[in-house]
C-alpha cells in the first residue's frame, strides 16, 4: 500500500499538473482582457485591442516555444508552455495593469476639468452680473453733471470700475494659472503634450485680448473722470439743465464740453470695434470650451 500510494498517485498527479499548467496559463493570459472588460476596468474597445495583442503575443512565444523544444522530450514541451504561459501573463497583465491606471488617471483629469471649468464659468458669470448693474448710463446724465451730489455719484461709479476691471483680470490671472497647473498634472506625456499646446495658444490670445479691453475699460474711466472733474470746475449759472439738456453760457465751455465727449466716443468706439472683432474668435474659445467638456463627460461613460 505505502508503496502504491507513495510510489504511483503522486507523480501521476504531478505529470497531469505539468502537463496542463502550460494550456491553463496561456488560457488565463488570453481571458484577461476580455475579463477586465466584462468587469468594467477598461472599455470595450480597448477590451478588444488587448486581446488582438494577447493572441499575436501568444503566437510569438508559443512560435519560440514550440521552435525550441518540438525535437526534445513531452515533458520539456510541457516546460515551454509553462515559460510561455508566464510569459504571456506577465505581458497581459503589464499592459492592463498600465491601461488601467492610464484610464484611473484620465477619468480622474475629466473630473478635475469639469469642476475647474463650472467653478470658473460660475466666477465669471457672477462677475458679469455684478457688471451689467454697473449705472454706467447715469454718469453722465446733465441732471448729476449739474450738481456736486451727482458729481461725487459719477465718481463712485468710475471708482467701482476700475474695480471690476482689476477683478475681472484677477479672475482671468486665476483661470489660467488653475489651467495651467492641471496640464501639467495630466496623466499621460502625450496628453501633456497636445494639452499644452493648444492651452498656450489659447492663452496668447486670451491675455492679448484681455489686456486690450482692460487698457480700453480704464481708457473710458480716464475720459470720464476728466469729464467729471471739469464739469464739478463750472458748477454755476453758465452751465444748467433745462429740458433735460445741458446749457452753457459760453461758448468755449460748449466747445470743452463737446471735445471731452468726443473723446469719449472714440475710446468706447475702439472697444466696441474691438469686442465686434473678436466675435469670430471668441465663439470659437466657447466651442473649444464645449468640446472640452463634451470629451471629458465621454471619457467619464466609458
Amino acid at each position: 500500500m505505502n508503496k502504491i500510494s507513495g510510489g504511483t498517485t503522486a507523480p501521476a498527479q504531478m505529470n497531469w499538473l505539468h502537463r496542463y499548467l502550460g494550456w491553463l496559463l496561456i488560457f488565463s493570459g488570453l481571458a484577461m482582457p476580455i475579463f477586465a472588460g466584462m468587469t468594467g476596468y477598461i472599455n470595450a474597445n480597448r477590451a478588444g485591442e488587448f486581446s488582438a495583442r494577447a493572441v499575436g503575443s501568444f503566437l510569438v512565444v508559443m512560435g519560440l516555444a514550440w521552435a525550441f523544444t518540438r525535437s526534445k522530450s513531452a515533458k520539456a514541451q510541457a516546460n515551454g508552455r509553462i515559460v510561455s504561459g508566464l510569459l504571456l501573463c506577465l505581458t497581459v497583465w503589464t499592459n492592463l495593469a498600465g491601461s488601467v491606471y492610464e484610464e484611473a488617471g484620465l477619468k480622474a483629469s475629466a473630473r478635475e476639468a469639469i469642476a475647474l471649468q463650472e467653478e470658473y464659468e460660475g466666477k465669471f458669470t457672477e462677475f458679469q452680473t455684478r457688471f451689467d448693474k454697473l449705472p454706467l448710463d447715469k454718469v453722465l446724465t446733465p441732471s448729476n453733471l449739474t450738481t456736486p451730489a451727482g458729481i461725487e455719484y459719477g465718481r463712485a461709479v468710475m471708482a467701482q470700475l476700475r474695480a471690476l476691471i482689476a477683478e475681472r483680470q484677477a479672475i482671468s490671472k486665476s483661470a489660467a494659472l488653475a489651467a495651467d497647473r492641471f496640464v501639467g498634472n495630466l496623466p499621460t506625456e502625450n496628453t501633456r503634450r497636445m494639452a499644452r499646446r493648444q492651452f498656450d495658444e489659447g492663452m496668447v490670445a486670451t491675455v492679448k485680448f484681455e489686456t486690450n479691453v482692460a487698457r480700453l475699460q480704464n481708457r473710458v474711466a480716464d475720459v470720464i473722470d476728466a469729464i467729471l472733474t471739469w464739469s464739478a470746475a463750472h458748477q454755476g449759472p453758465g452751465m444748467r439743465v433745462a429740458n433735460g439738456q445741458l446749457i452753457f453760457v459760453s461758448q468755449a465751455d460748449l466747445d470743452d464740453y463737446q471735445a471731452h465727449m468726443a473723446t469719449l466716443k472714440v475710446v468706447a468706439n475702439e472697444e466696441d470695434k474691438l469686442t465686434a472683432d473678436s466675435q469670430a474668435w471668441i465663439q470659437k474659445i466657447q466651442a473649444d470650451r464645449q468640446d472640452f467638456r463634451n470629451e471629458a463627460t465621454k471619457i467619464l461613460s466609458k
